[in-house]
C-alpha cells in the first residue's frame, strides 16, 4: 500500500498556523488588563493550543464504513485491523515518531508497549470483548510525514454502533477534535 503523498498541504497548515498564533499573540497583549477577560481567556486558550502543535484529526462514521481502511491508506501501511464487521472498540491515536511503536494505555493508568501485530487484541471487539482488559487508549507512533507537524489521526469506533459502549467512546471523544471526516 502506498502513502498518499501531498506535501504542500502541511506546507500550507504549518504556515497558516504561525500566521494565526502572531496574530493571536498581538491579540493577547491588546486585550491584557483591558477589561476582557472572556476574550483574553479564549485567546490565552488557542495560543497554548497551537503552541502544543498537536492536531487532532477524528476520523468517524457509521459502524463499518472502512474508517481503520482509510488511515491505512494515508499512511501506505495495513497498520489497523480491519474487517467487513463492526470491528474496532477503543480509540487508536497516530502520531508521528521516528520508528513505529505502539502503546497502550490503560484506564487505571498503565502503560504497555506491544508491537504493531498486537493491536487487534486490544482495539477489537473479537480480541478485546467489551473492553475487558480497561484500555483507555492505543497510541501508535508513526514515521508519515503527514504526522510530523503534529497531526494525530484518531481512528474511532462506529457510530450508531451495536454496541453502545462504542458509540459513547466515540462520542465522547468528539470534544477533543480539531476537524473530522466523516465516512
Amino acid at each position: 500500500m502506498r502513502a498518499v503523498e501531498n506535501t504542500s498541504l502541511l506546507s500550507n497548515y504549518t504556515t497558516l498556523k504561525g500566521i494565526v498564533l502572531a496574530n493571536l499573540e498581538s491579540l493577547q497583549k491588546l486585550l491584557t488588563g483591558g477589561g476582557c477577560s472572556k476574550i483574553e481567556m479564549d485567546a490565552q486558550e488557542l495560543v497554548l493550543k497551537l503552541r502544543e502543535n498537536q492536531f487532532n484529526l477524528v476520523v468517524l462514521g457509521h459502524f463499518n464504513r472502512g474508517k481503520s481502511t482509510f488511515i491505512n491508506s494515508l499512511l501506505g501501511e495495513d497498520l489497523l485491523p480491519t474487517s467487513i464487521t463492526p470491528l474496532t472498540s477503543v480509540i487508536t491515536l497516530i502520531g508521528y515518531g521516528k520508528r513505529l511503536k505502539v502503546k497502550v494505555r490503560f484506564k487505571d493508568g498503565a502503560k504497555k508497549e506491544i508491537l504493531p501485530k498486537e493491536i487487534a487484541g486490544y482495539v477489537t471487539e473479537v480480541g478485546n470483548p467489551r473492553n475487558e482488559k480497561n484500555v483507555e487508549r492505543i497510541e501508535v507512533f508513526y514515521p508519515s510525514p503527514y504526522l510530523q507537524e503534529g497531526v494525530i489521526l484518531v481512528d474511532t469506533p462506529g457510530v450508531s454502533s451495536i454496541y453502545l459502549d462504542n458509540t459513547l467512546i466515540t462520542q465522547n471523544y468528539l470534544p477533543r477534535a480539531d476537524a473530522a471526516i466523516f465516512l
